[in-house]
């Protein structure tokens, strides 16, 4: 930081000499004959500051050397800035001198451009990767500080337009990435990235191009979360698996068959692990384990069709163990002493259902 402020200086010095020396000028001080004759001797010109230079440093120093002095002398105005006064002060006194070190170190208009240009993208995506990243927005402050950059640059409008979706899009992108970079699909995450993306307005279909089997294995992460938390019943309610769909773009009749597929090998397995449960004998708790597996597969059954369920593979389960699971969820989930009568109906129901899952009805 040291030498910035140094290089920062002897610029500023530079600068000075120059206007009091008069090899810098503001045209709008010259009149139309010394204007005229300052074009007709090739004096490096900026139009768009109104300022010219009779002479410039080009000859005389590499040309690498003075576009790298004008980046950092540009880039330490950007980075001296600050909330005090002084520091606004300071950052204002070297924005002020940018375009007359620019001619003063002659270089041309195009070069001043293209230097502006590539510092400016850097600036918009380091303020807006660090913006995103903590899970926000473009609020007014925001969006003012990147006027600021904008304008101080004269970047072009359209192209800042482009980078602000660009790293919208990478910050939803980069999400998706660490999603399948883990061992595991998380729902917690999935619905953080589709938070994120609602939140930067990125559609991952339109604008990401995310493959469906990648937005199909999240949507089966969310799905299984919303089933597990109840918030996703055999009530016929569908809003919170819709809600999933939109975010992730995926149509309403593939996720139904997506539930369809995933309700059904959930349902089958759940007889299989809780037959399993009750074939080991040492565990004393063994019959409560296995009536917990129950609780589990009804959850998916109750949104199943009644004819997938009666279609169920259960053969590595034999007609004796269903009967002994059926009898052990009776015995721990009905006829509740005191239980509301509403809720022993429900239990009952989820009996019955059972019995047509288990093939025992």
């Amino acid at each position: 930081m040291e030498a910035e402020a140094e290089l920062a200086t002897d610029a500023l010095k530079l600068v000075a000499f120059a206007s009091s020396a008069r090899v810098v000028v503001t045209l709008d001080e010259m009149s139309a004959k010394d204007r005229d004759q300052l074009s007709a001797s090739g004096a490096n010109v900026d139009e768009e500051a109104s300022l010219a230079c009779g002479a410039d440093l080009r000859a005389n120093f590499d040309i690498k050397a003075l576009k790298e002095l004008y980046r950092s002398f540009v880039l330490e105005a950007f980075m001296s800035g600050g909330k005090s006064a002084d520091a606004q002060g300071n950052a204002e006194r070297l924005f002020a001198a940018v375009p007359a070190l620019g001619l003063a170190l002659g270089l041309d208009p195009f070069e001043r451009r293209a230097i502006d240009a590539e510092l400016g993208a850097s600036l918009y995506k380091t303020y807006l990767s660090r913006v995103f990243g903590a899970g926000q927005t473009l609020g007014a402050g925001e969006e003012a500080y990147l006027e600021m950059v904008a304008d101080t640059l004269r970047l072009d409008k359209t192209k800042c337009g482009e980078l602000v979706r660009e790293q919208k899009g990478n910050r939803v992108a980069n999400m998706i990435e660490q999603i399948f970079g883990a061992p595991q699909v998380l729902a917690d995450d999935v619905l953080g990235m589709r938070e994120a993306a609602a939140l930067l307005e990125v559609d991952l279909v339109e604008d990401l191009q995310v493959s469906a089997n990648r937005r199909e294995r999240m949507f089966l992460s969310e799905l299984e979360e919303l089933v597990t938390e109840g918030d996703l019943a055999g009530d016929g309610d569908l809003s919170a698996m819709e809600e999933v769909c939109e975010g992730l773009g995926i149509e309403r009749t593939k996720a139904l068959e997506l539930l369809a597929e995933r309700a059904g090998k959930k349902a089958c397995s759940g007889v299989l692990q809780a037959a399993a449960t009750l074939r080991q004998e040492t565990d004393s708790e063994r019959g409560e384990k296995a009536v917990r597996e129950l609780d589990g597969l009804l959850r998916w059954a109750a949104l199943m069709e009644e004819g997938a369920v009666r279609e169920l593979d259960l053969k590595m389960v034999s007609g004796a163990e269903r009967g002994e699971l059926l009898l052990l969820y009776q015995s721990a989930r009905l006829n509740k002493k005191g239980r509301p009568a509403e809720e022993e109906q429900a239990a009952g129901a989820l009996a019955e259902l059972l019995k047509a899952v288990l093939k025992l009805d």
